[in-house]
């Protein structure tokens, strides 16, 4: 059992190698990261001189936190700052924030991001280094013609800025900006890649001495109520045996959470599954839910339209390849590939084909008849000099991926702790508290001062705790505003997990149903797959921001442009949406009644002329 004490690690985009290879200092790593994004494995952050941004007098560990995406390396940063130590990121790819042929993930970065990563001095001031700023969005548009339109989103709020960057800049920074930071550098970060957790148990008795070092203040036999056995691959396909004992368990690990399912499961042992359980996923409908999606890549800057006085679709830009219909029906609707901006103008640029499922391209597998079909959709893209075929291959063979219906967990924390029996203890705690849900019994015993000995939390956060279709830009800017959300209430209980994690769910579970509500009715037909649909939404977008400027105090404007005003939650936004709803059905309402009143006077008096 490999044991992981004092190890502490910074990689970013790495490959992964034994557990104990080569090591560089943190000067070395980041001047590397600047010529080469891709590093050899296993960095040791070493302490700097600088004498900034001083530690947090209090220090709690280890922490364990199951996925090295932007949430992940959020709260691991979060908690360093915090002081917390021994912070273990474990991560099941091979290499961090590489580009993936199968999906592009660009990150809108707003003002709830922005919260979070204000917290960690010299991250939020380099978005501009490291994404586009953008205060609206400019498209091009090229149109099959080859005529190329311009013209300015106006449902974007100039007035809040936001930032557009490829995943591996975003974990770049993160990464980058953070660990090199020395309240970083003293918490031991260790971030394992090539690493997938095996099991994850409550554990009794004394802590084995295989585990990671306690907390600042701990002593070497305390009791550790948590157990996360993780297996680590090298390059030479060999694999070692890790196990943590953390005091926090962070699941950070994505739509198929195994911190989840092991919630799940210790629901199940512990009684208290009614309702299908608060681990378990509940799906709601949004029309985007199950459209499929694939990306091409396009070289930098690609000019794509066949008109000799086109401008290139220069990388900081967004634009649209726009298609015509293939023939009648949904199968062959027309398609659209959709770029998004990127910083790097020396970068290749990926272009987004999202659809219904029973589209024809998903039957197209071979290269000449993508490349054929691509061409009579969009007659305005040389496809065939923009697109190696080596490239259209790829894309042609691509499966790409589904976008999922919007659904989430209600419960997003647990707590664990040790006593005669662990699981004994945890029956005593809710039977104390009479028949209510194990939520509330928790709660109660941890607000009443009732915090027990040896006492462990699990927290979900990210998409670990919910996911959702892409249509309002808000998986990662809701993901760090859990993270930030999880600080607050670390601050306001003293680092107490027994009291900080339900107060947690306490604050956030609300915000986040309410996100899964929004994402139901917002702005899922943007990706034209109803033209209808899309018609009558924004319709009845004009509508709402008519009235909302006539009659400000009255109506709200469209919750697509609530969810850019980063101090309301996204509960208010949806609770004024509900509020400018009722309002309009009573505008419409009294309208028809006049209208018909008037009417029926008019026919009454023509009765009586006659």
């Amino acid at each position: 059992m490999q044991s992981l004490s004092g190890c502490h690690t910074s990689q970013f985009l790495l490959s992964c190698g034994p557990l104990r290879s080569r090591q560089t200092t943190l000067h070395s790593t980041v001047h590397e990261l600047r010529r080469n994004i891709v590093i050899p494995n296993q960095r040791n952050v070493q302490a700097q001189t600088s004498t900034s941004d001083s530690l947090p007098p209090k220090a709690n560990g280890p922490v364990c936190i199951v996925g090295g995406g932007p949430a992940g390396l959020a709260a691991a940063l979060m908690l360093a700052r915090r002081g917390w130590k021994d912070i273990t990121i474990i991560e099941k790819k091979e290499v961090i924030g590489a580009e993936d042929n199968q999906r592009s993930y660009v990150y809108m970065i707003d003002g709830r991001g922005r919260k979070l990563l204000s917290r960690l001095p010299g991250v939020v001031d380099c978005l501009d280094d490291f994404g586009v700023s953008t205060a609206a969005i400019n498209i091009m548009r090229v149109m099959p013609d080859g005529d190329v339109k311009r013209n300015e989103i106006a449902i974007k709020d100039p007035k809040r800025v936001n930032h557009f960057m490829p995943r591996p800049s975003f974990l770049k920074l993160l990464l980058e900006k953070g660990l090199q930071k020395e309240w970083a550098q003293a918490a031991k970060i260790t971030l394992l890649t090539s690493t997938e957790v095996e099991a994850i148990s409550r554990t009794t008795g004394q802590q084995s001495s295989s585990s990671s070092s306690s907390s600042s203040g701990s002593s070497d036999k305390e009791e550790a109520p948590l157990c996360v056995k993780a297996v680590r691959r090298n390059s030479s396909g060999n694999s070692e045996t890790i196990e943590l004992r953390p005091h926090l368990l962070i699941g950070a690990d994505g739509q198929s959470s195994m911190v989840r399912t092991t919630l799940q499961q210790w629901e199940s042992e512990d009684g208290a599954t009614s309702g299908g359980g608060r681990f378990a996923l509940k799906e709601s409908f949004s029309p985007a839910g199950g459209l499929r999606y694939k990306i091409l890549r396009l070289p930098p800057n690609p000019v794509a339209s066949t008109r000799p006085d086109s401008p290139p679709l220069l990388n900081p830009s967004f634009a649209i390849l726009v298609g015509k219909a293939l023939g009648a029906g949904s199968a062959l609707r027309a398609m659209r590939l959709g770029l998004l901006p990127i910083r790097d103008p020396n970068a290749s640029r990926t272009a987004n084909l999202i659809t219904k499922p029973d589209h024809k391209v998903w039957e197209v597998t071979g290269t000449e008849e993508m490349y054929d079909m691509l061409q009579r959709s969009m007659p305005q893209v040389r496809f065939r000099e923009l697109v190696p075929p080596e490239v259209m291959a790829q894309f042609a063979a691509s499966k790409g991926g589904r976008f999922p219906q919007p659904q989430l967990c209600e419960g997003l924390h647990y707590l664990v702790s040790l006593g005669d029996s662990q699981h004994d203890t945890e029956q005593q705690v809710i039977s104390s508290q009479g028949d209510g849900p194990a939520l509330d019994a928790r709660t109660a015993a941890s607000s009443s001062g009732a915090t027990m000995p040896g006492t462990a939390g699990v927290l979900l956060i990210g998409d670990a705790r919910a996911s959702f279709p892409p249509d309002l830009g808000q998986g990662v800017n809701s993901a760090l505003e859990d993270v930030d959300e999880l600080a607050q209430v670390l601050e306001h209980t003293g680092d107490d997990l027994s009291k900080a994690l339900p107060l947690y769910e306490k604050r956030r579970a609300p915000h986040i149903a309410a996100l899964i509500q929004l994402m139901t009715f917002s702005y899922p037909w943007q990706y034209n797959q109803d033209p209808v649909q899309r018609f009558l939404w924004t319709i009845n977008f004009a509508i709402r921001a008519f009235l909302s400027k006539a009659l400000p105090a009255i109506f709200s404007p469209h919750s697509f442009m609530l969810v850019q005003v980063s101090n309301l939650s996204y509960k208010q936004v949806l609770d004024m949406t509900h509020a400018t709803t009722q309002r309009l059905y009573a505008l419409f309402g009294g309208l028809a009644l006049g209208v018909a009143i008037v009417v029926g006077k008019g026919l009454k008096a023509s009765a009586m002329g006659a």
